[in-house]
């Protein structure tokens, strides 16, 4: 009798366990509170944005900005690993599908449309941050990835 109502509170556990692992998925799509880890959800707004083209024409930041300067207007929640962000902070964001809206022409294999960013745009967004060199190679400066966003 032990062995059956232990079997069956194993089996409770599990069963319970696994239906809560599906409701985590990336911000962009649904908007999810699951971070992942290297990540941090803000919530920003385009302060300034970096109008210079990438001199690489198989690059989409080629065709449109990807870089802006975002003030940090809250910090959502931090992924394992990421370190802290400052509310209130001026932050470089590099969009890697760029500031523009994501067309079929320059993304054709692209699912999720993005609507594209402006000036005073505010959005959500999962950050990691990158090293990016400057251009006399001798300093790095902390800039962040941005894949997907949430435009409010």
């Amino acid at each position: 009798m032990h062995k059956l109502l232990f079997s069956l509170s194993i089996l409770l556990v599990l069963i319970a366990a696994c239906s809560q692992g599906s409701h985590f998925s990336k911000i962009g799509t649904t908007g999810s509170s699951s971070i992942p880890p290297g990540y941090c959800r803000i919530k920003g707004t385009i302060f300034r944005i970096d109008s210079t083209l990438d001199t690489n024409d198989n690059s989409p930041c080629s065709k449109a900005p990807c870089i802006a300067l975002v003030r940090v207007d809250s910090v959502l929640g931090y992924g394992a690993g990421f370190g802290s962000i400052n509310t209130g902070a001026e932050i470089n964001l590099k969009f890697a599908f760029t500031l523009g809206p994501t067309t079929k022409e320059l993304f054709p294999n692209l699912s999720d449309r993005l609507p594209g960013l402006d000036l005073s745009s505010s959005f959500i967004a999962d950050i990691k941050r990158i090293n990016s060199i400057n251009n006399t190679g001798a300093e790095n400066k902390k800039i962040f990835l941005v894949y997907g966003y949430t435009k409010l």
